[in-house]
């Protein structure tokens, strides 16, 4: 389960960290930032849930989606420092 204190920050942060133009960037980031801040989730959960929020539009998968945690896991680190 993904949980934003796994990313080291509260919900509340990762919400306020959804809008910073270096995370807009990709939409993705964003995305998976909102979710996460939500709720935590499953990644299988976060793939549905983002299929089904964009109506099929964003159709990610592990291989799409594991990557990119791990980029946002990296930017929220370093933002932290």
């Amino acid at each position: 389960m993904i949980y934003p204190e796994n990313l080291g920050v509260s919900a509340k942060e990762v919400i306020q960290m959804a809008t910073r133009p270096d995370l807009i960037k990709g939409s993705s980031g964003s995305l998976l930032l909102y979710l996460i801040g939500q709720q935590p989730m499953y990644g299988y959960q976060i793939i549905k849930e983002l299929e089904q929020r964009s109506q099929g539009y964003f159709k990610f998968k592990e291989g799409t989606l594991y990557p990119a945690l791990h980029r946002l896991d990296k930017v929220i680190k370093e933002a932290n420092r």
